[in-house]
């Protein structure tokens, strides 16, 4: 049996009541879809580790982050924009107040 954490490419977690992201997340290793959208996330940051905790996520093509209620883009953690494979990240119909430039 191969575990989850090595096979699931696509997870759709939208209008789940998600607050926060799970740590979880970032022992997928071959996740390359990842909906969070219509979730009431404002931090990005996970409860523990961060964006770059273990080899999770470097497969990771699409992240869809809309209607979530953000406000900041600096809660984004910095890492998540240079995933090696990032080509898409939906960041529609948030609350954006400002856009880092860094």
């Amino acid at each position: 049996d191969t575990p989850l954490a090595e096979c699931l490419a696509h997870l759709n977690l939208s209008n789940c009541r998600v607050p926060s992201l799970p740590a979880l997340l970032f022992e997928l290793r071959a996740l390359q879809t990842l909906n969070l959208s219509y979730n009431p996330l404002t931090d990005l940051s996970p409860a523990r580790g961060g964006w770059a905790v273990g080899s999770g996520l470097q497969l990771l093509s699409f992240l869809d982050l809309s209607n979530c209620k953000i406000h900041d883009l600096g809660v984004l953690p910095h890492d998540v924009l240079h995933r090696p494979k990032l080509a898409t990240l939906l960041l529609s119909n948030n609350e954006l107040r400002r856009i880092p430039l860094s």
